[in-house]
């Protein structure tokens, strides 16, 4: 009988505790809405369909083509499925605080689950494998939640693209820094940890200069690992909402266009990183601040943690189970000793906020 009384008191103190996380979740969150990506794109200004390449055709003789631009595609709403579904998690910002967005982009899934059983995914290996970038972005949408900043999940489309999907951050970008002071890219394998540290949008302004009164610099971003040849590793960074951060994006966009020497970034790696290396920094260095890559972007970064495909599925999934996992214990003081079920209790929890604050009609932030 006490046995029994003992194993009552436990499972009650679980559910205790699981309840207290979610309110605790639901109440940072002031409102969710569902949108299509092509709203969060009707925006963004359309460039000239068109560019002109001039060829030698032997000695004085040259000719002038027009050529369809690969860039003005994704510029334009209307070549976007109408099925991509951005979600946009407004939180509960403090009294003087900026107005900050944490943005991610996936093109495998929206943060948005319709069936309600996307949690079920992890009882399966297969499934798993899957899901397993659910949990980045569920960890970084929690840590924005109780930092105050508004979460972005931008659903791109992962097929027929003139151009590698990586460069589709520029577009999400470009989308959302004009609805916000300051906008925080984390990569789709990136997660902050741990969860509960300091707010990470102040450091990365001091450390970054971005404040307001040092108006020359509008991003910080980290350098990239020595091994590599490029300047910067884009799979973090912060940018000020500016004139000069918004014509970089749109420069850095068009840059494989107007220099064609560059055009095998397309689709080659390193994408747009590789464009940003070549092209973009030369050109706007003045108002770039590179920043440590051991603290704030890297598989063991102190602040923000990038797992990056030199690792192997199987170690990046590990990593991945692992954050939830930690935050899970964090949120709720239960020791887990099975990270894949606590990442099914983290989804699970996350989908359950997400619609119980659900708002309708969808607006984005203006």
């Amino acid at each position: 009988m006490r046995s029994f009384a003992a194993a009552l008191l436990g499972l009650l103190t679980l559910c205790s505790a699981s309840a207290t996380w979610l309110e605790t979740l639901e109440a940072d969150i002031r409102s969710v809405h569902r949108i299509p990506t092509t709203q969060l794109l009707r925006d963004v200004p359309s460039q000239p369909a068109y560019v002109y390449q001039e060829y030698n055709m032997g000695g004085n003789e040259t000719v002038r083509m027009r050529m369809r631009s690969a860039g003005q595609e994704w510029w334009d709403a209307r070549s976007w499925g109408a099925d991509l579904q951005s979600v946009v998690v407004r939180g509960r910002r403090r009294k003087g605080q900026p107005l900050v967005a944490l943005l991610m982009a996936d093109s495998r899934h929206s943060l948005w689950d319709d069936t309600g059983q996307r949690h079920l995914l992890f009882r399966h290996s297969e499934g798993r494998r899957s899901a397993m970038y659910l949990l980045p972005s569920a960890v970084n949408l929690i840590y924005a939640l109780q930092q105050g900043y508004d979460f972005v999940h931008f659903q791109v489309p992962g097929h027929k693209l003139y151009r590698h999907s990586a460069w589709l951050k520029l577009v999400a970008l470009r989308a959302m820094l004009p609805r916000y002071q300051y906008v925080l890219w984390l990569d789709s394998d990136t997660f902050v940890r741990p969860p509960g540290m300091p707010d990470l949008a102040q450091m990365l302004v001091q450390d970054g200069r971005l404040g307001a009164q040092q108006e020359d610099r509008f991003m910080a971003v980290t350098e990239e690992d020595p091994r590599f040849p490029d300047v910067a590793n884009t799979g973090v960074m912060m940018l000020r909402n500016s004139t000069g951060a918004l014509d970089m994006l749109e420069d850095w966009w068009l840059a494989v266009i107007r220099h064609p020497e560059w055009a095998v970034l397309l689709k080659a790696w390193s994408f747009e990183q590789g464009a940003f290396t070549h092209v973009v920094y030369p050109q706007y260095e003045k108002h770039i601040s590179l920043l440590q890559l051991d603290k704030y972007n890297s598989p063991e970064g102190r602040h923000i943690c990038h797992i990056w495909s030199l690792l192997s599925n199987d170690e990046r999934e590990d990593r991945f189970l692992g954050a939830a996992a930690d935050l899970m214990h964090r949120l709720d003081h239960r020791e887990q000793s099975n990270a894949t079920l606590a990442a099914e209790r983290m989804v699970q929890g996350v989908q359950q906020a997400l619609a119980s604050k659900l708002s309708g009609p969808t607006r984005a932030r203006s």
